[in-house]
């Protein structure tokens, strides 16, 4: 099993982290899931009221239950977006709240006439909604709402159970209300950890990147074998190592090291985007993720036909609201598309992982971007100059 994969408490394996941290694209595509299991409840709440409306003593409290179903429901696809990323425990938190509205309202809406718990629709609803969690929470707080909402289910059909028409214990009717809530709850926590178990091993997997295929590994590469592999070879064939030898060793090594930052610090955004604007060079402070995501967007601007004619701006510069921090400022000049949002949805869900803060806004001519990423820790990155004298000097 991977490293990280969860944290010991007790000595118990508590895994704290979600799919969606893990994955970004994942909360993207399961977020048609979302959508399905809410339009389901809301279906079973309308339908199942229709059929039982003979059991119903307050026609008001059960339109209320309704629209509490309703509004958890939409609160749910509004904050399950891929711009508003990722979805938190709070969310979560409400979303089990305003379920829990609707199965006090639908109990006080039949109080006294309900006769029959088989045709009471908002422990199904709740169960709808907990059997989507999946790809969004950690599987222990999946697991604990299910529990939390299973438990107020079971406890509010003990306190109205005195209408309910069966020889048997009042108990009986509680867990058959709760039930599906715990077992979609548990079905929810097993295939959120089966995700980040497999996510967090793929990502500890090591993988090999080809030399000949990254230009300036290839010149770090040529650096090596032409003058520093035969510098070595000399070295084991002498009977001594000489003070001249030991200021050749340390120039190679300065060269091969300024190579590499200056290749990839000091050029990567003005081959990102042409005319680049970063004076304090507050790019070196953004990790390989950040640098990653900002890549993806705009390589997918550029191989979109809907952004053809797109002019980019990229800017950097320090944060005028939080201390510590910058942001990177990206513009991308187009008529906007109808699918403008749809094809930017994943990489704002990305996005809103790896950088602090990310923000993405849509105009009839210009996207723009903002992320905001942390400088406070980040040290200045000086590359010591080549020699003079070697071929691969940067000018």
């Amino acid at each position: 099993m991977a490293r990280g994969f969860g944290t010991r408490v007790l000595g118990l394996r508590i895994i704290t982290q979600s799919p969606q941290q893990l994955d970004p694209f994942g909360g993207v595509i399961a977020r048609v899931l979302v959508i399905v299991g809410v339009s389901a409840s809301i279906l079973v709440a309308v339908v199942m009221s229709l059929l039982s409306a003979g059991q119903v003593s307050s026609p008001q409290l059960q339109l209320a239950a309704i629209g509490a179903i309703t509004a958890a429901g939409l609160f749910y696809v509004y904050a399950s977006s891929p711009f508003r990323a990722p979805f938190g425990m709070r969310e979560h938190a409400i979303v089990c709240l305003l379920t829990l509205v609707a199965v006090v309202l639908e109990a006080l809406a039949q109080l006294g006439t309900n006769t029959l718990v088989r045709d009471d629709w908002a422990p199904i609803a709740a169960a709808i909604l907990t059997l989507t969690l999946g790809s969004f929470r950690p599987p222990w707080e999946i697991l604990l709402g299910a529990v939390i909402t299973a438990g107020f289910i079971g406890w509010v059909t003990l306190l109205t159970a005195g209408s309910l028409q069966a020889d048997v214990p009042p108990a009986v009717f509680a867990l058959l209300e709760s039930m599906p809530v715990l077992a979609c709850g548990l079905a929810a926590a097993a295939f959120s950890r089966s995700l980040v178990r497999d996510l967090t091993e793929w990502k500890a997997a090591p993988f090999a990147l080809p030399v000949e295929g990254v230009p300036w590994l290839a010149s770090h590469r040529a650096l090596a074998e032409e003058q520093a592999l035969p510098f070595l070879r000399a070295i084991a064939e002498a009977p001594a190592v000489t003070t001249a030898d030991g200021e050749r060793a340390r120039a190679l090594s300065r060269e091969l090291r300024a190579l590499m930052i200056l290749d990839d610090e000091a050029t990567w955004v003005s081959r990102l985007v042409v005319g680049a604007n970063d004076p304090l060079r507050l790019a070196t402070a953004l990790t390989s993720d950040q640098r990653g995501c900002l890549r993806a967007i705009v390589n997918h601007v550029r191989s979109s036909a809907d952004f053809e004619s797109a002019r980019l701006e990229l800017n950097f510069l320090t944060s005028a609201t939080v201390a510590g921090q910058a942001e990177c400022v990206l513009v991308i000049s187009a008529e906007a598309a109808r699918s403008t949002r749809v094809q930017l949805a994943p990489f704002a869900a990305i996005a809103r992982t790896v950088f602090a803060d990310a923000a993405i806004t849509f105009a009839p001519d210009a996207v723009s971007c903002v992320f905001r990423f942390d400088v406070a820790s980040a040290r200045e990155v000086r590359a010591p100059r080549p020699s003079a004298s070697s071929p691969y000097s940067v000018p």
